[in-house]
């Protein structure tokens, strides 16, 4: 595992095969004993995520997050994300800790839709949460100079499939 990697922040990071620009993994919640199961699936122009979620113990999630690049995004004024999923909640996470578990900020994209869409999210929009809950509604804009992890979580802890695809991440300075 890399860390605190500098690198330019794309203006666009696309998910297709053709121009794949970042390490992508899943992460499940078998980290605390949950059987939650999740998937990639590498297309011409898209990532699709998908599989099936288990509640056990309050552990249901599933996520994919990016490798671990450092980035200022200390100027971005929206980030856009172009995407289409079954309908659930998706949290889009920017992480500034280096534990899974610690602070983050995060955004929740209610799209309810299986067209594509693209999801604008104003970076004032951003919440500080500590696994799954909000912490604080305000965060300190210092923490967005040292993004090093974006990551997309499905925590809504119903049991069941889902699935979502993502095309490109945008961003709007």
């Amino acid at each position: 595992m890399r860390y605190n990697i500098p690198a330019v922040l794309p203006e666009v990071i696309n998910f297709g095969s053709e121009d794949y620009e970042y390490s992508w993994k899943i992460f499940g919640d078998e980290a605390l004993g949950g059987k939650s199961k999740a998937q990639i699936t590498q297309n011409d122009h898209t990532l699709k995520i998908s599989g099936n979620i288990v509640n056990i113990n309050n552990t249901a999630f599933a996520c994919l997050r990016s490798e671990s690049l450092e980035h200022d995004l200390s100027d971005v004024k929206f980030i856009d994300v172009e995407m289409r999923s079954d309908g659930r909640p998706y949290a889009f996470e920017l992480e500034y800790n280096h534990g899974w578990h610690e602070d983050k900020l995060g955004y929740m994209i209610y799209d309810g839709s299986q067209e594509w869409q693209t999801v604008r999210i104003p970076m004032s929009a951003f919440s500080k949460i500590r696994f799954k809950q909000i912490v604080d509604s305000n965060y300190n804009p210092d923490v967005l100079k040292n993004i090093y992890r974006f990551g997309f979580y499905v925590s809504d802890g119903i049991e069941g499939p889902f699935e979502f695809e993502l095309k490109s991440i945008s961003f709007i300075y």
